[in-house]
């Protein structure tokens, strides 16, 4: 692998739920086409959290070329909608709606979510919470959310009379951290928010063998060359990151397949391009930091495509520093 150095109300999402879409181009002659929106998510590797439910009030679009402050808003879109993001990983997404739009080419989209706002004091289940094994709950809050909104950068054309699938990719494992602020334990969520187009994205599956029992096992994905040694250091306690492998595009964790009795991960929704797979575990019980196994160097993914990326957990090659 190469070593390249690359990285309450109603709530703005950026990956936690917001999708904020800039027009880039002219529509042509006022004809119209749809866009077809769906979110999906990465796992967060806390044993005790049985759900993580976003509620979206509102999805929005950006009409400025250069940035300027013009959203509008999807007047077609069904809302709101409570979505338990954990239900959508390993490849499944929620289809929030096939939205029209004036043909052309656009950039960026947001969300607007119900959620409570950092500093607000919380006494009644919120509309965006976590629930946890024992049925007990917390408010999710999402910090600032209320005012710019969580966006979803990525250019993709809006076909006259025709269809254009995208999908925002929540990665839980990144957006989530935890204070004492407001109680014992509070939830933020900084949400990490990556929009894919569909017809331009491949997935990566595979199996691991000989996996270390009674540990968690995860796959993180970077860009070709761009993973180092301190992605894999936890974050001071001080620190304002949520987690450790920030710069990852995605990541899966392993999971007994009980028809095969094979541990399989699929990481999905992934842009054309060759990518660096680093494997780690962690111990459930503790829900401690994760440590480097090895790496999978070089795998690449193409358009519409699965790429297999098999491993052993005895002879994976180690991670390079």
């Amino acid at each position: 692998m190469k070593s390249r150095t690359s990285t309450a109300g109603i709530l703005l999402l950026t990956a936690g739920a917001i999708l904020a879409i800039g027009l880039a181009g002219c529509s042509l002659f006022g004809e119209k086409g749809t866009v077809t929106i769906s979110l999906t998510d990465a796992p967060i590797d806390v044993a005790s959290v049985k759900e993580v439910n976003i509620t979206v009030s509102e999805i929005q679009y950006n009409l400025s070329t250069g940035g300027a402050d013009n959203w509008r808003t999807f007047t077609d879109f069904q809302g709101p909608r409570t979505i338990n993001l954990l239900s959508k990983t390993d490849g499944v997404a929620e289809v929030l709606g096939a939205l029209a739009l004036p043909a052309g080419q656009y950039n960026q989209i947001r969300f607007m979510l119900d959620a409570p706002e950092d500093g607000t004091s919380v006494t009644a289940k919120p509309s965006s919470y976590i629930l946890f094994t024992d049925d007990s709950w917390a408010a999710l809050f999402i910090p600032s959310a209320d005012k710019t909104g969580f966006k979803a950068v990525n250019a993709f054309q809006v076909p006259v009379n025709g269809n254009v699938s995208i999908t925002a990719d929540f990665d839980l494992r990144r957006s989530i951290r935890t204070t004492g602020r407001h109680s014992a334990t509070t939830y933020l969520m900084r949400p990490t928010l990556r929009l894919v187009v569909e017809n331009e994205a491949g997935r990566i599956t595979g199996k691991g063998a000989n996996l270390p029992v009674g540990q968690t096992v995860a796959v993180f994905a970077y860009a070709d060359g761009t993973y180092t040694a301190a992605e894999a250091t936890p974050p001071a306690a001080d620190s304002t990151s949520t987690t450790q492998f920030a710069g990852t595009v995605t990541s899966a964790t392993l999971k007994l397949d009980a028809a095969s009795g094979e541990w399989r991960y699929v990481l999905a929704f992934l842009a054309a391009g060759t990518y660096d797979l680093v494997v780690a575990s962690c111990d459930p019980a503790t829900e401690t930091w994760y440590t480097v196994k090895g790496c999978i160097p070089d795998v690449v993914v193409s358009a519409g495509q699965a790429t297999a990326a098999d491993f052993d957990w005895n002879t994976i090659p180690a991670a390079l520093p």
